[in-house]
Order: C-alpha cells, then sequence, then structure tokens
C-alpha cells in the first residue's frame, strides 16, 4: 500500500514496485525511521536464501537424524530427510512409536512438526493378490507422489505450473490489447510464452524438471500429466491452432 499498488493492480503489474530512491527513503528508512524491513531479534532460524542455511540446518538437524535413523534400523524400517521433508517407513504395527520418537527427538530440537494440510500424512502400503503394490493415500516425497505402481509429480505442482501459464497468458493478450488501442501491433506475442511454458523452450518447467523426472522413473505417467498444457495455453489465449 506504501506505493498506491492495489491488489486489481497486481493482477497485470509489469514494472518496477519502486525506485531505488523510493526503497531507500519508504522501505529501508521509512516513516519516522522505522522502514518496512524488520529484523529478527529473538536469534532463533536461519536466514533463507543464504549459501550457507543449508548447511546449517543439516548440521543442527544431525541428532534428529541420527536418532531416527537408529528408530527405523531398531524396526527394520527406513528413515529419510532432504531438507525439511521427512519420509519414515515402518510397519504397521511400529507407526506409532515412530511417529512418537520423532515428535519426541523434535521437541528436543526445538523444533515442531507442521501439522497443515497436506504437511503430514500416513500411507497404508499392502501387496495386493497379483503381487502389485498399493498405497493409500499416494505417498507423497520430494514433490512426487507414489501410488504403489507409477510415480507421478504431485498434482499440486501441475496445477500451480498451470495457473502461471495461464496468468502469462492472460497478461500477454492484456498487452496486446492494450498496444492495439494505441494504434500498435496487436498480436499476441507468443514467442516467450512458448519458450516458458511449453515443450518449444529450454529447460523450462516442461522440458526440464518434468522431462528429468520422466527419464528416472520411466513410465509415460508424468508426460501424460502434462500432455495437454499446449492447448490449454492456447485455450487461455482464445486461439485455435
Amino acid at each position: 500500500m506504501q506505493f498506491g499498488i492495489t491488489k486489481k493492480k497486481q493482477k497485470d503489474w509489469g514494472q518496477p514496485i519502486c525506485t531505488p530512491e523510493q526503497f531507500r527513503t519508504l522501505v529501508r528508512q521509512g516513516v519516522a525511521g522505522v522502514g518496512l524491513i524488520q529484523s529478527k531479534t529473538d536469534g532463533k532460524g536461519v536466514p533463507q536464501g543464504s549459501p550457507i542455511s543449508a548447511l546449517l540446518s543439516n548440521l543442527y538437524m544431525l541428532p534428529v537424524d541420527r536418532r531416527m535413523a537408529a528408530v527405523a534400523r531398531e524396526r527394520e524400517g527406513l528413515y529419510l530427510r532432504y531438507s525439511d521433508d521427512i519420509l519414515l517407513v515402518c510397519r504397521p504395527e511400529h507407526q506409532n512409536q515412530v511417529s512418537d520418537a520423532l515428535e519426541e527427538a523434535m521437541k528436543e530440537a526445538k523444533l515442531e512438526l507442521h501439522d497443515g494440510l497436506g504437511k503430514r500424512s500416513v500411507c497404508n502400503v499392502k501387496i495386493n493378490a497379483d503381487g502389485t503394490l498399493l498405497s493409500h493415500p499416494p505417498l507423497q516425497y520430494l514433490g512426487f507422489a507414489f501410488d504403489g505402481q507409477s510415480v507421478r509429480i504431485r498434482s499440486q505442482t501441475v496445477a500451480k505450473f498451470l495457473r502461471r501459464m495461464r496468468k502469462a497468458a492472460r497478461r500477454e493478450k492484456y498487452l496486446a490489447s492494450c498496444r492495439a488501442e494505441a494504434g500498435g501491433d496487436s498480436r499476441v506475442r507468443r514467442k516467450k510464452l512458448y519458450s516458458r511454458f511449453t515443450h518449444l523452450g529450454t529447460k523450462n518447467f516442461i522440458t526440464g524438471y518434468a522431462a528429468d523426472a520422466q527419464k528416472v522413473f520411466k513410465k509415460n505417467v508424468i508426460r501424460a500429466q502434462l500432455k495437454h498444457h499446449w492447448r490449454d495455453l492456447h485455450a487461455a489465449l482464445d486461439v485455435v491452432d
């Protein structure tokens, strides 16, 4: 609100939020010497984005890792952690013991487990009569979901990508209409959209992340998740190809 950017304006904002001078005077210095940037003074946490953040967080979590790895081994289970994503595998009869051990280890480290929607889940994996696996609900770890048969990119991740794509398409349509009103070129500039959001780009979500995952997990499930991205992009542009 300091710069008069309302929520309505945010939808199509395509320029710097403020000038360097405004950043110095309004953001850093602020009114009466109180700026918008507030420093943490409680001595807790690791700065996000710092090159050393991952190293410090892993060092801090070593006692938890050692304890939980031992708990898992004692019960012929498995403990994995990458950053703040934890996976524990055990027999159903050991579930409560392992869960309690994790709660206790985190409390000793003065940390809290997130209980929000989608943050923590219990997956039951069983062997079907034909020898195949079934996970209910699908096991989610490091951005992927495993249902017992195949690995997919998390549906939330795919949905987020498609929302970003449609938003970018709507913005390009809006800019084209603005140029048309000013007597300029009314055509939608699709090259940038193709580069960022389709198989024609280089190392974007489709050709980078999804393609690499497809190679690792072999099956065509991930490709099928995104097979309509071209159609969806042009639907957002109201263009029929």
